[in-house]
C-alpha cells in the first residue's frame, strides 16, 4: 500500500505556500482537506489510514497500536485499519 503524504496548514505555510495556494491546490485536486488544518496529497477520497495519519499530524501525537502495526508493515496486522490509535503528548486532548 502506498501512503499518501499528509501535511498540516502550518507545515505548508512554513514551506512558503500561501492560504490562496492551499485553496487552489484543493480546488484543482492536487490535495484534499481531511479536516480543518490537515491535507492529504492527491484527488482521491481519503482512506481510513489517511484520516488516521491526519489525526496524528494535527495533534502532534504518535502512531501507536494498530496504526503503528500497519505503518511498520507487521505481518499479523495486514493492510486493514480497524481503529486508528495514537498517543497524544501530555496535556493534549
Amino acid at each position: 500500500m502506498r501512503l499518501r503524504r499528509v501535511f498540516t496548514t502550518a507545515e505548508a505555510l512554513d514551506r512558503g505556500l500561501t492560504m490562496a495556494e492551499l485553496r487552489w491546490g484543493e480546488s484543482t485536486g492536487r490535495w484534499r482537506r481531511l479536516e480543518k488544518g490537515v491535507y492529504v496529497e492527491g484527488p482521491e477520497e481519503p482512506r481510513p489510514i489517511d484520516r488516521a495519519l491526519g489525526a496524528v499530524a494535527v495533534t502532534g501525537g504518535v502512531a501507536s497500536g494498530h496504526l503503528a502495526g500497519v505503518l511498520n508493515k507487521l505481518d499479523s496486522v495486514g493492510f486493514s485499519l480497524n481503529h486508528p490509535y495514537l498517543t497524544l503528548p501530555k496535556g493534549v486532548s
